[in-house]
């Protein structure tokens, strides 16, 4: 009886976790907000929940060539208009300010497309 018990409620506990379930979209933006671009995606909550004190973090990975010449990725996180929201019901826009201290700052669509850009 015990082993049983002990099971099922492993079972149960593995089961009954609620889990995330975000959805990303499949084009990202360029747009401007204010004098300065912008790049945009958005994300909604796929479930019939509400998600509480959601973080993101967003990084650029790209290859670049080192001193010895070789492609090597690089990662670079970008800074956001909004890291977190304490309720998430159903969809958030992600917003990337491109200033200055931007790592995407003067980069264009082909420049990104040939270093492999990732986000």
């Amino acid at each position: 009886m015990l082993g049983l018990a002990v099971v099922t409620g492993l079972v149960f506990a593995r089961f009954s976790r609620p889990v995330a379930d975000i959805l990303f979209s499949e084009n990202a933006v360029m747009s401007w907000i204010g004098n300065n671009r912008a790049f945009e995606f958005r994300i909604i909550n796929t479930r019939n929940n509400q998600i509480i004190d959601l973080h993101v973090r967003l990084l650029v990975s790209r290859f670049e060539t080192n001193a010895s010449g070789t492609a090597v990725r690089r990662y670079y996180p970008l800074s956001l208009e909004r890291e977190s929201v304490v309720f998430f019901p159903l969809s958030w826009t992600i917003v990337h300010i491109i200033d200055e201290n931007s790592p995407l700052y003067g980069v264009t669509q082909d420049q990104l497309c040939a270093a492999g850009a990732e986000f």
